[in-house]
């Protein structure tokens, strides 16, 4: 519709030419006129009036039909990173209550994000039958822990070699390596590992940084 034809549209609704329909608002009760069309779906006088009135089930339900699937306008479509933030910042300081907040629990209630799919046991890529190395094992124990505070406490918290402090340490069994003592032990469970005394000698350890353990396993 081009301008012309707005301007005498209006002209012709203060003339009363226009056919008009008589609605009442559900807020204030004041009466107002709106285009035939409109008097189903109009029943407040302002925005003010609107907000303020908490819309019945019957007006969601009708709403929600209205504007699913096709029928909505960013069907298919995706909203800018600009107008997401627009709504983020509008939306701040916005109160939500109780009600709310438990039926959106309720709604995640068993559900992950997307993108964020379940991942655990046989679903893993990495799966390999719920078998668990025995060196993995070893290290997860406490008293393979214990080992690693008595090795960091021995050496002050500090790398051996380059003496950094406050950094990333990791406990090195040297000079005999870790794997050389799995190999020689060849121990089948964690009650031997327990039992084999050379793993826990913290006389066969040392306090290294992240970065000098990196060079020395790369220079092995």
């Amino acid at each position: 519709m081009g301008k012309c034809s707005v301007k005498r549209l209006a002209q012709s609704w203060k003339r009363g030419e226009v056919f008009r329909s008589m609605v009442t608002c559900k807020k204030c009760g004041k009466e107002f006129f709106v285009f035939p069309s409109q008097a189903d779906s109009r029943q407040y006088c302002n925005d003010k009036c609107y907000k303020t009135m908490k819309p019945s089930e019957e007006f969601r339900k009708k709403m929600s039909s209205v504007t699913a699937g096709k029928s909505n306008g960013m069907f298919g479509r995706s909203h800018k990173k600009e107008s997401i933030n627009k709504m983020s910042k509008n939306r701040s300081g916005i109160p939500v209550s109780e009600e709310v907040r438990r039926k959106m629990s309720e709604r995640r209630k068993g559900k992950r994000p997307v993108g964020m799919e379940d991942t655990r046991g046989e679903k893993n890529g990495n799966w390999r039958g719920g078998i668990c190395t025995i060196s993995k094992l070893v290290r997860s124990l406490y008293k393979y822990r214990q080992w690693r505070a008595d090795v960091f406490t021995r050496d002050e918290f500090c790398c051996v070699i380059c003496g950094h402090f406050g950094v990333s340490l990791h406990a090195d069994h040297y000079p005999k390596l870790f794997s050389s003592i799995m190999n020689e032990s060849k121990v089948k469970t964690i009650e031997e590992a327990i039992e084999y005394e050379e793993f826990w000698d913290i006389n066969n350890g040392r306090t290294l940084c992240k970065e000098c353990h990196r060079k020395t396993h790369v220079s092995l």
